[in-house]
Parts: structure tokens; sequence; C-alpha cells
């Protein structure tokens, strides 16, 4: 298969304005690979003009959960010690939910700082410009990995340890617990879409390519040693994800908009 890759012009993880007003061919060579959460988000804040739920879903390929890191010489060493206080918050655009409702569950006070990457979040981390940045956890951990022990993982949000950063804590551990509406969207999943009434056997076919892709060994393989961990999911729980994180931003939109007009 030849693939042409293009950026959709959307932002990091987010649908492009093509995407957004459902105008692609249907023939099934347009595709994009979005945030889930990002799309849930943004669907929740009225910027779709179609609704995600009816466009052509094809699987989900990865969601991680997320890591905060914290400069190992910073201010704050422990979640208590942030409890209440201003926190420096390194964030993309896709990101940015994610911590205010993180922020809020832990009861401090975000005051996010934007990148255009996760990169250069990570790099202002360790220089000490922030007191925190959360992106997945396979991009943090190589932070972790990659400070020369600038940067500490502080927890994870997952209902258990991660097989792969046994040595981090949840957030639960440390004493915080998410309502099921915030647990659903502090999260980081990339999915496979295609534009509403795609052609019902060129979805199939997709759909059945996919699923047989994500569970190839070599490609496995491949994705171990890069320290990446795919989460297959087939198409209808895809669809039915995206739905779920699109209704449990509704109870949380009163407390992100302050932020979405900065």
């Amino acid at each position: 298969m030849n693939l042409v890759v293009g950026r959709g012009g959307g932002g990091y993880g987010r649908p492009s304005p093509a995407q957004n007003k459902g105008k692609e061919d249907t023939d099934g060579y347009t595709i994009g690979v979005v945030g889930r959460e990002a799309l849930a988000f943004m669907a929740a804040n009225g910027e779709l003009k179609l609704d995600p739920v009816t466009w052509s879903w094809l699987g989900q390929i990865s969601s991680d959960s997320l890591v905060v890191d914290i400069p190992t010489a910073g201010k704050y060493k422990t979640v208590a010690e942030m409890k209440g206080q201003d926190i420096r918050f390194g964030v993309t655009s896709e990101m940015l939910p994610s911590a205010v409702v993180m922020g809020q569950a832990i009861g401090m006070k975000v005051r996010p700082v934007l990148f255009s990457g996760s990169g250069d979040a990570i790099l202002a981390a360790m220089r000490g410009d922030l007191d925190a940045v959360t992106f997945s956890f396979p991009t943090m951990m190589k932070g972790v990995d990659d400070s020369q022990g600038k940067l500490t993982a502080l927890f994870a949000v997952a209902d258990k340890r991660l097989e792969t950063a046994k040595d981090v804590p949840t957030l639960s551990e440390l004493g915080v617990k998410l309502d099921m509406s915030s647990a659903s969207v502090i999260a980081t999943s990339r999915v496979l879409v295609g534009p509403p009434n795609m052609d019902k056997t060129i979805k199939g076919l997709w759909e059945t390519a996919i699923a047989k892709s994500m569970k190839d060994p070599d490609f496995l393989a491949q994705m171990a040693k890069a320290k990446q961990y795919p989460n297959y999911a087939d198409a209808a729980a895809a669809q039915a994800a995206v739905k779920a994180a699109k209704d449990a931003y509704a109870p949380v939109m009163s407390l992100l908009k302050p932020f979405l007009t900065q």
C-alpha cells in the first residue's frame, strides 16, 4: 500500500478543517488519524459541524494513560504540596482539557503554559521553567529517561500501575479519586476515521486490514522496541468510546471555558 501523508492543519491530534466539514471523498482513499479525546472535546465545545459519531469509524490504534512529570529540582515534590497552589503546567492544546480536569481533581490551580509539541514542553520542564508537564506515558517516560535525572515521574492516571513503569504510583494511590467523567477524558488515544457515508465494502476492507496489522507480530515487535504500545479496538468500540468521551466532557465544560478564552 502506498500512503500519502498530509497534515490537516487542525493542530496536534485535532481533525483537519476538511474533516470538520465532512467534505472529503468517500472512496476510502482519504482517512484521518485523530486524537479521540481532542475530538470529543471539540464536539462538546461545538467546534464541529458534524457529530463525529456519524463519521466512518475504522478502529482505535492506541490509548495511553497520562503521566505527570516534575522537575527533580523543582519546588513541588508531591501531589499534596501542589494542592491549592498555582502550578505552571506545560501542555499542548490537545492536553489542555486533561490538565485542567486533572488539576480540579487534585485541588491545584492550573496555570497552563502552551507549547506546540511535547518536546519543547519537556525541555522547559527540564530547565525548571515549569512545575509539571503531562503527556502520554511513553512520551513522559522517555522524557525521564533522556533527562539525565532532571525529570521525575510523579504519577500516572491509570487504574493500576503500568507494566512498563511499575515504579510510578497511580494518582489514586496518592489519595486522589477521579469521578467517571474525569477519568474518561484524561488519556490520549489515536483513532482512524473516514468521512461519513464511506462505501460499506471499502470501510470493511479498511477495518479488516487495520485489525490484521494491529495483531501482526513483526509490527508489535517493532513497536515494543520503540517503547510504543498499541491498544487496538474495533470500529464499533472506537465509535462508542468517542461518544462516551463527548458525553463525559459535558459536565466539565463550564470548568474549561475560562481557559479557552485566554
